[in-house]
């Protein structure tokens, strides 16, 4: 099933740690890295990505595509893109913002797409 993940934990200093999945969130959290964590899941290596697109456009596009490989159903597909999406678009709220990625191509793809948003 395809879901959004995220958790609040508002401390005192705000960092958001911007994840490849649930399982990272899980580790640096098992760790005691402490803060706010947002997954972003998305198998960008996989379907359309078209260029010039909006997040939020592109988040329309790759729901689309994931219903359409039942991976999940249209509208939780949607739900969880629009609440990554809403949690990203508040980034600028945090002192500081980490991205955990790793050198596959999976990660990169999600760096590459973080960078643009940033831009």
């Amino acid at each position: 099933m395809y879901s959004c993940t995220f958790y609040i934990s508002f401390q005192e200093k705000a960092v958001l740690h911007i994840v490849n999945g649930d399982c990272a969130i899980e580790a640096l959290k098992n760790s005691g890295i402490e803060g706010d964590f947002l997954s972003w899941l998305d198998v960008l290596h996989d379907g359309p990505v078209p260029e010039g697109l909006s997040l939020e456009e592109l988040s329309e596009v790759r729901a689309d595509f994931i219903a359409n490989c039942d991976w999940a159903v249209l509208e939780k597909a949607k739900n969880a893109f629009q609440k990554r999406d809403i949690v990203f678009r508040k980034c600028h709220e945090y002192d500081e913002v980490i991205l955990c990625n790793s050198f596959e191509l999976f990660d990169q793809l999600h760096i590459m797409q973080l960078l643009d948003c940033f831009a």
